[in-house]
């Protein structure tokens, strides 16, 4: 599972701008806090 996260990670810093990333972090971040809570 994390060699697929990791790949992932690769292949969408390539296609993607890092801010752009970032964002979807925060994103997933905040959505996985408003699971646990």
């Amino acid at each position: 599972m994390n060699s697929f996260f990791a790949r992932l990670k690769t292949k969408a810093g390539i296609y993607f701008p890092k801010n752009f990333l970032l964002k979807i972090k925060d994103r997933v971040i905040r959505f996985r806090k408003s699971l646990t809570n």
